[in-house]
Protein backbone atom coordinates (compact mmCIF):
# COMPACT_ATOMS: atom_id res chain seq x y z
CA UNK A 1 0.00 0.00 0.00
CA UNK A 2 1.07 2.94 -0.96
CA UNK A 3 2.04 5.86 1.68
CA UNK A 4 0.72 9.42 1.85
CA UNK A 5 3.48 11.59 2.68
CA UNK A 6 4.65 14.99 3.62
CA UNK A 7 7.59 16.93 4.23
CA UNK A 8 7.88 20.56 5.20
CA UNK A 9 11.31 22.66 6.07
CA UNK A 10 9.87 24.04 9.54
CA UNK A 11 12.09 26.75 12.31
CA UNK A 12 10.27 25.81 15.52
CA UNK A 13 11.19 28.23 19.01
CA UNK A 14 11.69 26.95 21.97
CA UNK A 15 7.84 27.41 22.95
CA UNK A 16 6.55 25.34 19.29
CA UNK A 17 8.37 22.16 19.68
CA UNK A 18 11.62 21.95 19.49
CA UNK A 19 12.03 18.03 19.53
CA UNK A 20 9.94 15.67 17.57
CA UNK A 21 6.19 16.36 18.52
CA UNK A 22 6.59 19.22 16.21
CA UNK A 23 6.81 16.49 13.49
CA UNK A 24 3.13 15.79 14.17
CA UNK A 25 1.89 19.73 13.62
CA UNK A 26 2.62 18.37 9.96
CA UNK A 27 -0.28 15.91 10.14
CA UNK A 28 -3.05 17.40 7.88
CA UNK A 29 -4.03 16.71 4.39
CA UNK A 30 -2.31 17.74 1.68
CA UNK A 31 -3.34 21.34 -0.06
CA UNK A 32 -4.44 22.91 3.29
CA UNK A 33 -1.62 26.18 4.04
CA UNK A 34 0.07 26.25 6.48
CA UNK A 35 -1.38 29.81 7.23
CA UNK A 36 -4.46 28.23 8.51
CA UNK A 37 -2.12 27.33 11.89
CA UNK A 38 0.78 29.84 13.02
CA UNK A 39 2.65 26.91 14.73
CA UNK A 40 3.22 25.58 11.22
CA UNK A 41 3.55 28.97 9.33
CA UNK A 42 7.44 29.70 10.61
CA UNK A 43 10.25 29.00 8.10
CA UNK A 44 14.38 28.92 8.46
CA UNK A 45 17.29 27.52 6.38
CA UNK A 46 18.56 26.65 9.31
CA UNK A 47 15.65 23.96 10.03
CA UNK A 48 15.85 20.24 9.61
CA UNK A 49 13.40 18.48 7.19
CA UNK A 50 10.44 16.85 8.59
CA UNK A 51 8.70 13.96 7.59
CA UNK A 52 5.20 12.64 8.01
CA UNK A 53 3.70 9.28 6.88
CA UNK A 54 0.98 6.90 6.92
CA UNK A 55 -0.29 4.57 4.74
CA UNK A 56 -4.03 5.25 5.39
CA UNK A 57 -4.61 9.09 6.10
CA UNK A 58 -3.82 12.34 7.83
CA UNK A 59 -6.29 14.27 9.20
CA UNK A 60 -6.80 17.93 10.74
CA UNK A 61 -9.39 17.98 13.92
CA UNK A 62 -8.98 22.29 14.05
CA UNK A 63 -12.46 22.10 16.48
CA UNK A 64 -10.57 19.71 18.77
CA UNK A 65 -6.80 20.92 18.26
CA UNK A 66 -6.05 17.05 16.84
CA UNK A 67 -3.62 16.03 14.30
CA UNK A 68 -3.97 12.01 13.33
CA UNK A 69 -1.94 9.46 11.11
CA UNK A 70 -3.49 6.54 10.79
CA UNK A 71 -2.18 3.51 9.54
CA UNK A 72 1.35 2.26 9.76
CA UNK A 73 1.97 5.96 10.84
CA UNK A 74 5.78 7.59 11.44
CA UNK A 75 7.03 11.27 11.96
CA UNK A 76 10.79 12.09 12.19
CA UNK A 77 12.65 15.40 12.52
CA UNK A 78 16.66 15.01 13.08
CA UNK A 79 17.43 12.86 15.33
CA UNK A 80 13.97 12.11 16.72
CA UNK A 81 11.39 9.29 15.38
CA UNK A 82 8.17 8.12 16.46
CA UNK A 83 6.27 4.94 14.84
CA UNK A 84 2.93 3.74 15.35
CA UNK A 85 -0.33 2.30 13.98
CA UNK A 86 -1.75 5.70 14.33
CA UNK A 87 -0.01 9.07 15.99
CA UNK A 88 -2.50 12.06 17.35
CA UNK A 89 -0.78 15.59 18.21
CA UNK A 90 -2.40 17.94 20.41
CA UNK A 91 -2.62 21.59 20.60
CA UNK A 92 -5.13 24.25 22.57
CA UNK A 93 -7.22 25.33 19.65
CA UNK A 94 -8.19 28.42 21.96
CA UNK A 95 -4.49 29.03 22.54
CA UNK A 96 -3.05 32.17 20.61
CA UNK A 97 0.03 30.52 19.37
CA UNK A 98 -1.42 26.48 19.05
CA UNK A 99 1.53 25.01 19.86
CA UNK A 100 1.84 21.27 20.17
CA UNK A 101 1.83 19.70 23.60
CA UNK A 102 1.46 16.20 23.21
CA UNK A 103 2.00 12.77 21.11
CA UNK A 104 0.32 9.91 21.36
CA UNK A 105 1.22 6.76 19.48
CA UNK A 106 -0.88 4.11 19.45
CA UNK A 107 -0.51 -0.23 18.38
CA UNK A 108 3.19 -1.02 18.56
CA UNK A 109 5.03 1.75 19.17
CA UNK A 110 8.23 2.76 19.03
CA UNK A 111 10.65 5.71 19.44
CA UNK A 112 14.20 6.74 18.88
CA UNK A 113 15.40 9.77 20.34
CA UNK A 114 19.40 10.24 20.07
CA UNK A 115 20.90 7.27 21.79
CA UNK A 116 17.52 6.27 23.60
CA UNK A 117 15.00 3.61 21.82
CA UNK A 118 11.98 2.58 23.08
CA UNK A 119 8.91 0.25 22.31
CA UNK A 120 5.27 -0.63 23.44
CA UNK A 121 1.92 -0.69 23.12
CA UNK A 122 1.17 2.43 23.94
CA UNK A 123 3.13 6.29 23.79
CA UNK A 124 2.33 9.26 25.48
CA UNK A 125 5.22 12.45 24.58
CA UNK A 126 4.54 15.40 26.65
CA UNK A 127 6.69 18.25 25.22
CA UNK A 128 6.60 20.88 28.30
CA UNK A 129 8.24 17.79 30.40
CA UNK A 130 10.01 16.29 27.68
CA UNK A 131 9.47 13.19 28.65
CA UNK A 132 7.77 9.30 27.13
CA UNK A 133 5.50 6.97 28.82
CA UNK A 134 5.58 3.75 27.51
CA UNK A 135 2.96 1.26 28.33
CA UNK A 136 3.28 -2.42 28.22
CA UNK A 137 3.34 -5.37 28.18
CA UNK A 138 6.52 -5.70 27.15
CA UNK A 139 7.68 -2.17 26.85
CA UNK A 140 11.51 -1.97 26.55
CA UNK A 141 13.98 1.33 26.16
CA UNK A 142 17.66 0.80 25.64
CA UNK A 143 20.71 2.86 25.48
CA UNK A 144 24.25 2.85 24.95
CA UNK A 145 24.92 0.74 28.57
CA UNK A 146 22.23 -2.09 27.70
CA UNK A 147 18.55 -2.67 27.73
CA UNK A 148 15.80 -2.38 30.09
CA UNK A 149 11.86 -3.71 29.96
CA UNK A 150 9.05 -3.38 32.21
CA UNK A 151 5.38 -5.28 32.08
CA UNK A 152 3.25 -1.68 33.27
CA UNK A 153 5.21 1.17 32.38
CA UNK A 154 8.40 2.69 31.23
CA UNK A 155 8.73 6.63 32.07
CA UNK A 156 11.75 8.07 30.25
CA UNK A 157 12.39 11.89 31.62
CA UNK A 158 14.70 13.21 28.85
CA UNK A 159 15.20 16.73 30.96
CA UNK A 160 15.84 14.92 34.07
CA UNK A 161 17.69 12.10 32.56
CA UNK A 162 15.97 9.54 34.48
CA UNK A 163 14.11 6.20 33.64
CA UNK A 164 11.49 4.65 35.63
CA UNK A 165 10.71 0.95 35.39
CA UNK A 166 7.38 -0.62 36.63
CA UNK A 167 6.23 -4.02 37.40
CA UNK A 168 8.57 -6.60 36.81
CA UNK A 169 11.50 -4.79 35.83
CA UNK A 170 14.58 -6.18 34.28
CA UNK A 171 18.17 -4.53 33.36
CA UNK A 172 20.56 -6.42 31.27
CA UNK A 173 23.91 -4.53 31.18
CA UNK A 174 26.29 -4.36 28.29
CA UNK A 175 29.16 -5.96 30.66
CA UNK A 176 26.92 -9.11 31.18
CA UNK A 177 25.37 -7.85 34.69
CA UNK A 178 21.31 -8.33 35.05
CA UNK A 179 19.22 -6.32 37.55
CA UNK A 180 15.76 -7.17 38.32
CA UNK A 181 12.69 -5.93 40.62
CA UNK A 182 9.31 -4.52 40.76
CA UNK A 183 10.21 -1.24 40.42
CA UNK A 184 13.81 0.18 39.06
CA UNK A 185 14.92 3.72 38.77
CA UNK A 186 17.64 4.58 36.42
CA UNK A 187 20.13 7.35 36.76
CA UNK A 188 21.51 9.11 33.21
CA UNK A 189 24.34 11.11 32.54
CA UNK A 190 24.31 13.40 29.72
CA UNK A 191 25.62 11.13 27.02
CA UNK A 192 22.62 8.48 28.79
CA UNK A 193 25.38 6.24 30.02
CA UNK A 194 24.14 4.96 33.50
CA UNK A 195 24.87 6.69 36.38
CA UNK A 196 22.97 4.73 38.96
CA UNK A 197 20.08 1.94 39.52
CA UNK A 198 18.10 2.09 42.22
CA UNK A 199 15.44 -1.18 42.79
CA UNK A 200 13.10 -1.87 44.84
CA UNK A 201 10.68 -5.19 45.84
CA UNK A 202 11.79 -8.41 44.49
CA UNK A 203 15.10 -7.82 43.67
CA UNK A 204 17.55 -9.85 42.39
CA UNK A 205 21.22 -8.67 40.73
CA UNK A 206 23.21 -11.47 38.80
CA UNK A 207 26.78 -11.55 37.91
CA UNK A 208 28.86 -12.91 34.73
CA UNK A 209 30.57 -14.82 37.46
CA UNK A 210 27.20 -17.14 38.50
CA UNK A 211 26.82 -14.91 41.90
CA UNK A 212 23.52 -13.94 42.62
CA UNK A 213 22.11 -11.75 45.38
CA UNK A 214 18.42 -11.02 46.36
CA UNK A 215 17.19 -8.48 48.78
CA UNK A 216 14.30 -6.14 49.14
CA UNK A 217 16.30 -3.11 47.92
CA UNK A 218 19.53 -2.55 46.11
CA UNK A 219 21.39 0.57 44.93
CA UNK A 220 24.02 0.63 42.63
CA UNK A 221 26.94 2.89 41.90
CA UNK A 222 28.04 1.84 38.36
CA UNK A 223 31.04 4.56 38.21
CA UNK A 224 32.11 3.25 41.99
CA UNK A 225 30.98 -0.39 40.74
CA UNK A 226 29.58 -1.29 43.72
CA UNK A 227 26.13 -1.96 45.30
CA UNK A 228 24.01 -1.78 48.71
CA UNK A 229 21.82 -4.27 49.37
CA UNK A 230 19.08 -4.31 52.31
CA UNK A 231 16.13 -6.61 53.82
CA UNK A 232 16.23 -10.09 53.64
CA UNK A 233 20.05 -9.98 51.57
CA UNK A 234 20.85 -13.19 50.22
CA UNK A 235 24.21 -13.50 48.55
CA UNK A 236 24.63 -17.03 46.82
CA UNK A 237 28.17 -17.85 44.66
CA UNK A 238 27.96 -21.90 43.98
CA UNK A 239 27.42 -23.79 47.07
CA UNK A 240 28.34 -20.56 49.30
CA UNK A 241 25.77 -18.57 50.63
CA UNK A 242 25.66 -15.23 53.47
CA UNK A 243 22.21 -13.77 54.98
CA UNK A 244 21.66 -11.26 56.22
CA UNK A 245 19.70 -7.26 56.32
CA UNK A 246 22.65 -5.73 54.60
CA UNK A 247 25.12 -5.85 52.29
CA UNK A 248 27.73 -4.27 50.05
CA UNK A 249 29.38 -6.26 46.98
CA UNK A 250 32.33 -4.60 45.08
CA UNK A 251 32.49 -5.80 41.61
CA UNK A 252 35.59 -4.34 41.15
CA UNK A 253 37.20 -6.81 44.12
CA UNK A 254 34.45 -9.14 43.75
CA UNK A 255 34.26 -9.25 47.88
CA UNK A 256 30.93 -9.48 48.94
CA UNK A 257 30.56 -8.02 52.30
CA UNK A 258 27.37 -8.75 55.14
CA UNK A 259 26.98 -6.36 57.18
CA UNK A 260 24.94 -6.64 61.03
CA UNK A 261 21.77 -4.34 60.73
CA UNK A 262 22.39 -2.90 64.70
CA UNK A 263 24.54 -4.22 67.52
CA UNK A 264 23.77 -7.29 69.11
CA UNK A 265 22.73 -8.72 65.51
CA UNK A 266 24.30 -11.32 64.00
CA UNK A 267 24.79 -12.49 60.75
CA UNK A 268 25.47 -16.19 59.06
CA UNK A 269 27.20 -17.85 56.39
CA UNK A 270 27.95 -21.04 54.91
CA UNK A 271 30.60 -21.99 52.81
CA UNK A 272 31.54 -24.53 50.75
CA UNK A 273 35.39 -25.79 49.19
CA UNK A 274 36.38 -28.60 46.65
CA UNK A 275 38.85 -30.89 48.19
CA UNK A 276 40.50 -33.62 45.98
Amino acid sequence: MRKCKMTAHHYFSSRCCKTLCVAAAALITAGLSTAFHPALAQTSTNSSELVVEASTSLEWDQNKGEYKAIGDASAEQGSQRIDADTLIARYNPDSASQDITRIIGQGNVRFIDAAQRGQGQMLDYDQTNQSYLLNGPDAEISGPDGVASAQKTIFYEKSKNMITLNDEAMIILSDGRELFGNRVIVSLDDAQNVVSINAVGEVTVKQPNGQIATSDKADYDKRANKAEFSGNVVITEKDSVLTGERAEIDFESGISKMLSPSEGKRISGRFTSSTK
